[in-house]
């Protein structure tokens, strides 16, 4: 539901336009006077529950709802696959149709003709592109993925999501690959006068993707070679941590203590936390004032454990 503001506390609103008023920007701390006094004592002590970062950030829409199921796929089966990041931009801005195509640039009023420059023979919008023109067909039957072609939906989404869900992690890597280079192709044809077979495009396609796995692979065995010859970085200093929870008060109490390699006794520290809303950030809380106390014991290298004991 919806939690309403105290009738009886209208006075104190006026001063409240913006979320932001709830918050002191000196100490980045909730005002928790006007709170109490504003809103009933459940919803009070929510917003008090929630944590505040430590230094002003401007405001920024983090999330604007719920990914479906088929989102979700389609997007963990893209960062899975590892490509350049400049390819993995290039296939987002394709799902979402954030690409200037000529449909797009003439619906901005930046153009007027909208023909796709290659063949002539239809609107150039991004299934068009990637799928109908005759050039891109020819790259897709020369990459022996002329299976792709086979669906008729019209919509670029659906038809990427299809092609996602269809193919293996070879395929599909390939499959963006020939993505990214189709285009970069259709840009170089456009603004340089650069012309290609799909046959050739093809075999580029193949060489790029031969040679950043090729790339890949050299990087691996560099970093394992590296491994051997690096000795692993020992922690000078040691803190550990355990925290408590009076789930009645909304109370944690942290506990810290910093031991050097020998185990001597370095620092001993207690932490008082109010408006806490669950064990899980009472857990949060301790592991964060273990990190602030290794950063303010100025060491190179700290190890920070759960529980003391």
């Amino acid at each position: 539901g919806i939690d309403k503001v105290d009738e009886q506390n209208r006075t104190n609103r006026r001063e409240l336009h913006l979320f932001s008023d709830l918050i002191d920007n000196s100490s980045r701390k909730w005002r928790s006077d006007l709170i109490n006094s504003t809103f009933q004592e459940d919803t009070a002590r929510k917003i008090l529950q929630i944590p505040l970062a430590e230094t002003k950030q401007e405001d920024t829409q983090v999330w604007k709802g719920e990914l479906s199921d088929r989102k979700k796929d389609f997007y963990k089966k893209l960062w899975s696959l590892q490509l350049p990041s400049k390819i993995a931009i290039i296939i987002w801005r394709i799902s979402w149709d954030y690409i200037p195509h000529l449909a797009n640039l003439r619906f901005k009023r930046v153009t007027s003709n909208d023909c796709c420059p290659r063949c002539g023979s239809g609107v150039e919008e991004s299934l068009h592109v990637f799928r109908e023109c005759p050039f891109t067909r020819e790259v897709w039957q020369s990459l022996n993925l002329s299976w792709v072609m086979d669906n008729t939906i019209q919509n670029i989404w659906e038809w990427l999501t299809w092609v996602f869900k269809s193919s293996s992690n070879n395929q599909c890597q390939l499959f963006c690959y020939a993505l990214w280079l189709i285009w970069s192709f259709r840009n170089k044809f456009i603004h340089e006068g650069r012309n290609t077979t799909g046959r050739g495009l093809a075999q580029n396609i193949q060489r790029h993707m031969t040679e950043y796995e090729g790339i890949k692979v050299v990087k691996k065995i560099e970093r394992i070679y590296r491994g051997y010859r690096i000795q692993e970085d020992v922690p000078r200093i040691m803190i550990q941590f355990d925290a408590a929870l009076d789930s009645r008060t909304f109370k944690s109490a942290t506990g810290l203590v910093g031991w050097d390699m020998r185990g001597n006794l370095l620092v001993l520290k207690t932490v008082i936390h109010r408006n806490v809303p669950s064990p899980l950030a009472t857990e949060a809380y301790a592991c964060l004032e273990g990190i602030k106390l290794g950063i303010a014991l100025r060491t190179q290298s700290v190890r920070i454990m759960e529980d003391s004991k």
